[in-house]
């Protein structure tokens, strides 16, 4: 809101027009891109996912697992299994 003041925009029209733009509010780009990161995690090391939730900026994991499964529709247990899968 410091930000917008400082630009005598108003923060709610702000958010309206990003949205508009880029099809998402920031919190939302800021999660899929938290999760888009996690997955590169998943993918390439053996840590445990507590640790990856941390490591990409979620609070806690119980976030960080309500991210992931509306963002690609599974769990992050659920998506790694089908991952091995696929090896």
């Amino acid at each position: 809101f410091t930000f917008c003041r400082k630009l005598f925009l108003n923060p709610y029209c702000l958010w309206r027009s990003i949205k508009k733009v880029f099809g998402e509010l920031p919190m939302e780009f800021v999660s899929h891109y938290r999760v888009m990161q996690a997955i590169g995690l998943m993918e390439n090391t053996d840590k445990k996912l507590n640790v990856i939730a941390f490591e990409t900026g979620f609070p806690n994991v119980n976030s960080f697992i309500n991210a992931f499964k509306k963002i690609m529709k599974c769990t992050p247990s659920q998506f790694c299994k089908k991952f091995m899968q696929l090896q």
